[in-house]
């Protein structure tokens, strides 16, 4: 796990974001933001239900590249 942290509007996401994408790796996102009422601490659901969900975008993006013939690489 890699947390990124830093001062509000200074490119954080829009930087890892771009080289996730260059790199073109296999990555869940956690955009602490998405979730409500955020002070300093997040509560462990929230960060269970985001996981969660980006692993089941994970497995349905493998899913349909298996289906469309395009090879997978771990």
């Amino acid at each position: 796990m890699i947390a990124v942290l830093g001062l509000m509007r200074t490119v954080k996401s829009s930087s890892v974001l771009s080289t996730l994408n260059s790199l073109n790796v296999n990555c869940i996102f956690i955009d602490v933001r998405k979730i409500d009422h955020v002070s300093k601490k997040v509560p462990a659901e929230k960060l269970y239900e985001e996981l969660y969900s980006g692993l089941l975008k994970l497995s349905k993006k493998r899913i349909n590249k298996e289906l469309t013939g395009n090879q997978v690489t771990s």
